[in-house]
């Protein structure tokens, strides 16, 4: 049986905004890219009126430049996954809720994984953030069981992100770090110890927001896009703050009689000028203005007038409009410090996740507030995604997903079966395992383990009269985790091959990681 087999070995970061999806390596984590281009794919499920559903980049596409009558599309539905809410799609007369908008968009991630790997997955680690509660937990899991999986694994987000990070880490390092990791609807600060090569999380070791993120940001922007509605007694109060913010401001409510649109009574209108919005935002990142448009008439106003999108957003403007959430963010760590009884000065680095520390002003004003040393030479994009991956590494699939396995040599004259765990601290690794089937009557049995660099070989290892072995292995020492590969073969008395397993599979150095978070919880009398 191959490590791929018995243990996990992928992750899914199934995010607010963004998916990925990363398999393990023999070199480490490694992104697999949805349809073959990007590392990560676009949250968004849009429906044709002929029922066909589409994912991704060819979904927000569609929910970008489509019109009502084509279809209609749903993105942002992840921190409403553990509440009964429905989303609907009236071209095509469906509704779904949000585990099974999950799922599909899981279910696109685990096509991808198929494609590159010719592996049909049934088991996967899916990272929550790190304030999902239990129900937002048991609605993640049933999306990714709707999708196609029979077991799920639950990890936190910075959890993953800080062995993302701890895997290329020198593991003599002993150092603090704090993971910032800002994603679309979530802040997770987390301080993360390391001690020789192991990523520890303190008990008082993790701070959040479950309301600030990208998708705040995004809402924000659009609300200076819209500008207020001009029954607001504050109106001509916000327009003139917005106007100072950036001089000739015009938003689409000064030009169009858009008083009742919102989320509730126009949701594909407003999906789609949410996305217009995020775009925008993005490009502001690397330019000082960008303009807010669409490619087709956003809908009609109260007056019966085609509203079209063109607003210009300067970066000047967009800093401003964040500046007071980028502050609660730098409070947020200045907390965790203050619980820990730390200084700035005790810290490593600060680790930066999610897409929203793309931007330069978020960058800025974390290094000014917190005179902390940035460090970002992970993606931040996919950085949950990798680390996940490694935690799959180290968790076995029940049993009863194991395939059926025929013995190699001799068919029914013995079964040999490891039991090892797949991350060691140490280069020197136990491992014990049974023998089973007619042949362990006759005795004489051997078992001879072979590290496939042809490096290292043990000396034969008597089997008991009761099927039972135990060795200790030398793994490969290198300053990265490397993965140690093996060959184990069961011989009886003459020589001849019995069984012969390409097992065991273990990552060294691995220190084990914390916060995994159960399944699911059950309550008995």
């Amino acid at each position: 049986m191959s490590t791929s087999d018995r243990f996990i070995n992928f992750g899914i970061d199934h995010g607010t905004c963004n998916s990925a999806i990363a398999v393990m390596t023999t070199t480490g984590p490694e992104i697999i890219r949805p349809g073959g281009f990007d590392l990560t794919m676009p949250s968004v499920v849009y429906i044709l009126a002929n029922g066909r559903v589409i994912v991704g980049n060819e979904a927000r596409t569609a929910m970008i430049s489509g019109s009502p009558d084509k279809g209609d599309g749903h993105t942002s539905y992840k921190p409403q996954i553990g509440q009964d809410y429905r989303y609907h799609f009236p071209a095509s007369q469906q509704v779904k809720t949000a585990p099974e908008l999950g799922a599909i968009v899981i279910g696109e991630l685990l096509k991808a994984y198929r494609d590159e790997t010719q592996r049909s997955p049934r088991a996967a680690v899916s990272t929550v953030p790190a304030k999902f509660k239990q129900p937002e937990r048991e609605g993640t899991r049933q999306a990714a069981l709707l999708a196609g999986l029979e077991h799920v694994e639950m990890l936190q987000e910075p959890v993953a992100a800080a062995l993302a990070c701890g895997f290329t880490a020198d593991r003599n390092a002993r150092s603090q770090w704090i993971v910032f990791d800002l994603g679309a609807g979530t802040l997770d600060v987390s301080l993360v110890l390391v001690r020789d090569g192991d990523l520890i999380v303190p008990e008082k070791g993790n701070e959040g927001d479950n309301y600030l993120g990208g998708t705040r940001f995004d809402r924000d922007l659009l609300d200076f896009v819209l500008g207020p509605v001009r029954s607001d007694p504050n109106y001509h109060g916000i327009m003139e703050r917005n106007s100072q913010l950036q001089p000739g401001y015009t938003p689409l409510r000064k030009l169009y009689q858009l008083d009742s649109f919102n989320v509730e009574s126009h949701q594909q209108a407003w999906g789609r000028l949410l996305l217009a919005v995020e775009k925008a935002k993005i490009e502001l990142s690397t330019r000082e203005e960008a303009e807010v448009s669409l490619n087709s008439d956003l809908m009609k106003d109260e007056a019966g007038q085609r509203v079209e999108v063109a607003v210009r957003v300067t970066r000047s403007a967009y800093e401003r409009i964040i500046g007071p959430h980028v502050e609660k963010a730098v409070s947020v760590c200045q907390n965790l410090l203050r619980r820990n009884n730390l200084q700035p000065g005790d810290i490593s680095s600060l680790i930066l996740i999610g897409g929203p520390t793309k931007t330069p002003y978020i960058r800025s004003v974390l290094h000014k507030r917190l005179n902390i040393d940035l460090q970002s030479n992970i993606d931040p994009m996919t950085a949950v995604a990798a680390g996940s991956a490694i935690y799959a590494a180290t968790k076995e699939i029940p049993r009863h997903l194991w395939p059926q396995r025929v013995p190699a040599g001799q068919t029914g004259a013995a079964r040999l079966t490891l039991e090892y765990e797949p991350g060691a601290k140490s280069p020197v690794h136990f491992v014990a395992g049974t023998v089973q089937g007619p042949a362990l009557e006759k005795g004489g049995l051997t078992v001879v383990f072979s590290r496939t660099d042809t490096l290292w070989r043990s000396q034969p290892i008597e089997v008991s009269a009761d099927g039972v072995f135990e060795a200790e292995l030398m793994l490969f020492e290198s300053p990265q985790r490397t993965l140690s590969s093996f060959e184990t073969v069961l011989r009886n008395a003459e020589g001849t091959i019995l069984d012969h397993i390409k097992e065991p599979n273990v990552w060294y150095p691995m220190g084990e990681p914390v916060m995994a978070l159960p399944n699911s919880y059950r309550v008995a009398l």
